[in-house]
């Protein structure tokens, strides 16, 4: 029987730390590259500020608390074909600045991933940290494209699920909470899966769209640990992130009623939303940085199973 390898744990504490080691190192080389992707943000913004200006702030308000069309003595309705269109540009808009911060993490930090070399708890500098972030930042533009695209198929089906939920809910309320639960966890499996191809995108040298198919190949057997490996990214960052924006919202609230500060209630909501890009942009760097070494457990996985298959049928 062939010598079995350890499998590679997901680590939070490792990129996290290495990250704040760089940074107190080399603070320009370091959060440089950083700024530089995250700079697609400002038209994003200006575009979503632009599309809020002019129709788009009515529009959303009317989606929220609108009434239908041609009721009488009704100050808000629901919107137009015009409306619709303003609130279909602004979803674009925001999933493309997620998919910018999204992308950016990921860039930093599978440039990490590819810099390591041998012991993983090494602390000096990496003479291959500079050759694995330019590397990361080659594939950026086509990872920003993908992603895009990703996210804008996942709002829409998720829409389309949430819509179909609705109206089974109408045949038989039972329905509602068995289409969600069944559609949704259909699309988060999928989404867990294909979580690897940028990963396998640096690793392997591939496109975007064999990237997710080696990305589907790899996780078939593994989406529990995936699975697993997501949610202690996303709870172990988000919810210190959630706890921050509680804090920032109640200080602007009580502030705000002191007279102190002149904020609106949506001012305040839209302030306390900052440690939300923070935490997505954290989560997505620890696992750029992780996932090619759960990439390489699973491949080592599957190869063992493979070798110790044809043993036994020897």
């Amino acid at each position: 029987m062939p010598a079995s390898t350890p499998p590679v744990a997901f680590s939070l504490s490792a990129p996290l730390g290495q990250a704040v080691r760089a940074a107190r190192r080399r603070p320009v080389a370091t959060l440089g590259p950083v700024v530089a992707l995250l700079l697609p943000l400002l038209p994003l913004a200006a575009g979503a500020q632009f599309v809020l200006e002019n129709g788009g702030s009515g529009a959303l308000q009317g989606l929220i608390a609108g009434a239908p069309a041609g009721r009488p003595g009704a100050l808000i309705l629901r919107p137009d074909t015009s409306g619709w269109l303003l609130l279909a540009a602004l979803v674009a808009l925001l999933t493309a600045m997620i998919a910018v911060i999204v992308a950016a993490g990921l860039t930093t930090g599978a440039g990490a991933a590819a810099a390591l070399v041998g012991d993983r708890r090494r602390e000096e500098r990496n003479p291959r940290l500079d050759l694995g972030l330019g590397r990361s930042l080659s594939v950026w533009p086509a990872m920003l494209v993908a992603l895009t695209f990703q996210l804008l198929v996942v709002v829409v089906v998720g829409a389309v699920i949430v819509v179909a939920a609705v109206y089974a809910g109408r045949i038989r309320f039972q329905l509602t909470s068995v289409v969600e639960l069944l559609g949704l966890g259909t699309l988060l499996m999928w989404l867990i899966r294909g979580s690897l191809w940028p990963a396998t995108a640096l690793t392997e040298d591939l496109p975007p769209a064999a990237a997710l198919r080696r990305s589907w190949e790899i996780s078939h057997g593994s989406v529990l640990r995936l699975l697993a490996a997501a949610l202690t990214a996303a709870l172990a960052i988000g919810v210190p992130a959630l706890v921050v924006r509680f804090i920032v919202k109640l200080v602007l609230t009580a502030l705000a009623g002191q007279e102190v500060i002149g904020l609106s209630p949506l001012a305040i909501d839209l302030w306390a939303l900052v440690p939300v890009p923070i935490a997505i942009f954290l989560i997505s760097a620890v696992w750029g940085r992780e996932a090619p070494l759960l990439t390489r457990a699973m491949v080592e996985q599957q190869h063992r199973v493979l070798v110790d298959g044809d043993l036994d049928r020897a």
